[in-house]
């Protein structure tokens, strides 16, 4: 079962087939990356998603919460992950370009 909302739906239901995920319906989805409970997509022209558990603030967004649906990373919550990982600067200026 989906406890967690890992699959972006809104709900914990199985799925047997895929579904599109429509919190990013319009975006061109450019990488999708699947943790063991949670998801991550990034878009063409910037922008970041993530969902899913977030019990160990995996999901970037600053709290320890479970997301059932997509939510944009902040681009400041980017560049702090980015300072906190050593990364140089810049490293995150494609993810944390803002999306409409």
């Amino acid at each position: 079962m989906r406890q967690f909302g890992q699959l972006g739906l809104g709900d914990e239901r199985d799925r047997n087939l895929p579904c599109q995920v429509s919190t990013l319906s319009g975006r061109h989805v450019a990488l999708v990356a699947c943790g063991w409970r949670h998801t991550v997509v990034t878009a063409e022209g910037g922008g970041l998603w993530s969902w899913g558990r977030g019990t160990h603030y995996q999901l970037g967004h600053g709290e320890e919460a479970d997301l059932m649906l997509p939510r944009q990373v902040s681009p400041d919550a980017l560049r702090r992950a980015a300072d906190d990982a050593g990364a140089p600067e810049g490293a995150v200026a494609g993810l944390a370009a803002p999306c409409g």
